[in-house]
């Protein structure tokens, strides 16, 4: 990589292939985009039973470390950053990162405090709330920090407009200017959820913008991993209280079916043993009827609950539509004796592949309602 006034012009690609050192020369017109990773040749990893081992880490021994040495030494004023500082020597320098369940304020508590330290400058934080930007909160590199310059109106609308346009605003930018600090989204997957400001006089140089990026990408992260677990376990509270749900309405209806079979079989003995004008046979009517709707509702309850979870089994075969709407108004003969409910059918047989138990409920719920909603004057009639 060659300087050229204020730019960096890389010559040549140098890599190694068959474990042999090749080249490949650049031209003007050659974009070079350098990706080495987080540098994690030297990583190992724990888990909540086993902690990591660090006897088999070597200290900068790694290909993501050979391209940032490589890189790093040929800039004039350190502008590619200082791997040595990370990876001569492990043991002073190695770190820890753990994924935890946390709230939302820690991770941004967390994540400000580490920009602080590492910028030496003073941090503001606004968070996202019912999709609104909150008051800022101050995170200050020095006890005596003027606070008041960093809330001012002018501040507050750099960081509003860093949350509506999502992209980086303030000062050292074209936008806002004027403000003390350069403000950029803690954005993921286009969900803002918030805006960091960092208090800066100048603008700042390619490593500390690379670290400022990589955290705040990190709490962005972080933050809807919190989110995505909130949901998580919200969706297991619900499915678990459906559960309950279905279980206890199946539980009531298995108990109501026999009793009330019990309730409809006597009160239409009853019927047939008394005279139409008999006290007692229209009150065992009444009973049957109301036993009748009972049952119904106990079935249409049963059905809703296995569809709901999957179990109602659809069984279609061949039947005789006229059959099916036959049996559907003889059952709705019994429940409205007063009413009389007409059928036209066509002269020729019509075969269609249906559940004939499910369709004739489907009939038997229709008739109901027309019963129900009409006057016992107006025709019914099903065609």
């Amino acid at each position: 990589i060659d300087t050229v006034g204020d730019k960096k012009v890389a010559k040549q690609i140098v890599y190694i292939k068959d474990n042999k050192e090749q080249t490949i020369d650049l031209v003007e017109d050659d974009l070079v985009f350098i990706t080495n990773g987080c540098c994690t040749d030297t990583s190992c990893y724990g888990d909540q039973n086993h902690a990591p081992d660090l006897s088999n880490v070597k200290d900068g021994i790694g290909e993501s470390w050979d391209l940032w040495r490589n890189i790093a030494k040929q800039a004039a004023h350190g502008e590619f950053g200082n791997p040595l500082a990370f990876c001569n020597d492990t043991n002073a320098t190695n770190w820890m990162s753990a994924t935890i369940a946390t709230s939302d304020e820690d991770i941004i508590n967390i994540t400000a405090t580490q920009l602080m330290k590492l910028l030496n400058r003073s941090v503001v934080v606004y968070t996202v709330k019912e999709e609104k930007l909150s008051k800022g909160l101050l995170f200050p590199v020095k006890p005596e920090a003027n606070s008041g310059e960093l809330f001012s109106d002018l501040e507050y609308n750099a960081a509003h407009w860093v949350y509506q346009n999502r992209h980086r605003g303030g000062a050292t930018t074209d936008a806002y200017t004027n403000a003390k600090c350069l403000y950029l989204a803690i954005l993921i997957y286009d969900k803002v959820y918030g805006v960091i400001g960092i208090h800066v006089e100048k603008k700042l140089d390619s490593f500390e913008n690379g670290m400022l990026l990589s955290i705040i990408g990190e709490c962005a992260l972080a933050m809807d991993n919190n989110r995505n677990a909130k949901e998580k376990e919200m969706a297991a509270v619900l499915a678990k209280n459906e559960q309950l749900r279905a279980n206890l309405l199946r539980a009531i209806s298995h108990d109501l079916r026999t009793p009330l079979s019990g309730i409809m079989g006597t009160s239409e003995m009853i019927m047939d043993m008394s005279r139409r004008e008999d006290p007692r046979y229209e009150l065992a009517q009444g009973i049957h009827k109301d036993a009748i709707w009972l049952h119904t509702l106990v079935e249409n309850i049963l059905s809703l609950t296995r569809l709901q979870e999957g179990r109602l089994v659809i069984r279609k075969q061949e039947e005789a539509a006229e059959e099916i709407i036959g049996g559907a108004v003889a059952r709705m003969a019994g429940r409205a004796p007063d009413r009389e409910i007409q059928v036209e059918a066509p002269e020729e047989v019509l075969m269609v592949p249906m559940d004939a138990k499910l369709i004739m409920q489907v009939l038997i719920n229709l008739m109901d309602n027309a019963v129900k909603h009409t006057d016992g004057e107006e025709e019914i009639k099903v065609t």
